[in-house]
C-alpha cells in the first residue's frame, strides 16, 4: 500500500476514529467547518505527495462517508442535528454514501487504482460498514473486504521486511485471535512513539494479514445493483 496515502489520510482518519468516544465535538456548524478544513488539508497533502486528482476525489468521498458513519455511532448531543445535514449532503448532495462507497470501490477494483483502493481499505480496516452495517449480508461485506485486502496485500512488503520483530510469513498463520488485545496495545504504543502515519500503516498491515486468514477465501463481490458508479 502506498505510504503517501497513509501520510495524506492519517490525521483526518484518526480524528474520525475518536468520534464515537468523544464527549464533546462542539456545535454541528463548528464540527462541519473543522472537518471541511481537515479534508482540504488531506487533499492538499495528497496532491503535494503526487496522488492523482481522480484518486484524491475518491479518497475524499470515502473519508466523508466514514466521518458521517463515525458521528452516527457517537453519543454527541449534536448527532441528530448533524444527521439532518451530514457532510455527504453538504459536499455531494446525497444521503447514500453508505451504498455508493461500495459502488465506487467496485469500480476502483476493476480499474486497479491502487491509491484510491488503499484509502477505501483504510476506512474498512477502521470499521466502516455503510450499507452492511446491519450485519444482514456478511457475505456481501466479506466480498468487498476480501477483494480490497487482496489488492492491498499485493502491494505490501514481505512480512519479514517490515522490521526486526515482524512475524515471518511461515509463522503468521499460527498467530491466534487471543493476541488481538496485544496487537491493539502495540498499535497505541506505535501511535504515541512514532506518529500517526506509521501507526496507521502498521495497523493496516496487521489487518490485512489477520483478515486474509479469517475471511472466506472464496468470497466474491456481490452483483452490482445497477450499472455505473
Amino acid at each position: 500500500m502506498s505510504q503517501r496515502v497513509y501520510a495524506a489520510c492519517a490525521e483526518v482518519l484518526m480524528l474520525a476514529v475518536s468520534f464515537p468516544q468523544s464527549p464533546s465535538m462542539g456545535s454541528a456548524g463548528e464540527l462541519r467547518q473543522r472537518l471541511q478544513v481537515a479534508l482540504d488539508e488531506m487533499v492538499g497533502k495528497g496532491r503535494s505527495l503526487g496522488i492523482q486528482e481522480p484518486d484524491l476525489a475518491d479518497m475524499r468521498y470515502a473519508v466523508v462517508a466514514f466521518l458521517d458513519e463515525q458521528i452516527l455511532k457517537s453519543n454527541w448531543p449534536g448527532r441528530n442535528e448533524w444527521m439532518s445535514q451530514p457532510l455527504q449532503l453538504v459536499l455531494f448532495n446525497q444521503y447514500t454514501a453508505g451504498e455508493h462507497f461500495f459502488n465506487r470501490l467496485r469500480g476502483l477494483l476493476g480499474e486497479g487504482r491502487a491509491d484510491a483502493i488503499a484509502a477505501y481499505q483504510l476506512c474498512l480496516a477502521l470499521g466502516f460498514r455503510g450499507q452492511y452495517g446491519t450485519g444482514a449480508d456478511p457475505a456481501g461485506l466479506a466480498g468487498f473486504v476480501n477483494a480490497a485486502l487482496q489488492h492491498v496485500g499485493r502491494t505490501l512488503p514481505r512480512s519479514d521486511k517490515l522490521g526486526p520483530h515482524a512475524i515471518p510469513a511461515d509463522r503468521a498463520g499460527k498467530v491466534k485471535s487471543s493476541n488481538a488485545p496485544l496487537v491493539a496495545f502495540a498499535a497505541v504504543g506505535l501511535l504515541i512513539a512514532f506518529g500517526l502515519t506509521f501507526a496507521l500503516e502498521r495497523l493496516v498491515h496487521a489487518d490485512v494479514r489477520k483478515a486474509l486468514d479469517v475471511l472466506p477465501q472464496g468470497a466474491t463481490l456481490p452483483a452490482a445493483a445497477a450499472p455505473g458508479r
